[in-house]
């Protein structure tokens, strides 16, 4: 956290480190959130999913695809219905095509949440 106005939260961050030496690479840190679990395609790019925090609408399900060369954020899509309900992704994968697939929870039309699974195309996030 360097924004000394945000106050206390943490950071969903993903870092790329050097295999031999430890040393960052890259580093993509998405201010308020957490990132639950991470799948590398073929190509190298990350998936990283979590959940991102708003004062409109509280935790989102978050997933985020990265450049696996430079770190750089290709896209992200985030599922919020809008409440304080704690929406988050906490697992994800790619499958053969490069496509990522995240589960979680969401809210739904009542007070508690649901489990959930959606699909999102490699190439511009559109969910699937």
């Amino acid at each position: 956290n360097t924004d000394p106005s945000a106050g206390p939260r943490g950071d969903f961050t993903v870092v790329k480190l050097d295999g031999a030496t430890g040393v960052d690479l890259w580093r993509q840190v998405i201010w308020n959130g957490e990132a639950n679990a991470l799948a590398i395609d073929g190509s190298g790019n990350v998936a990283a999913a979590g959940y991102t925090t708003s004062t409109n609408t509280g935790q989102d399900f978050t997933v985020v695809n990265l450049d696996g060369a430079s770190g750089a954020e290709l896209w992200r899509q985030v599922i919020s219905h809008g409440s304080s309900v704690l929406e988050a992704a906490n697992a994800v994968a790619v499958d053969e095509a490069g496509n990522v697939v995240a589960a979680g929870v969401t809210e739904n039309t009542g007070p508690s949440t649901d489990f959930t699974v959606a699909k999102f195309n490699v190439a511009d996030g559109a969910e699937l």
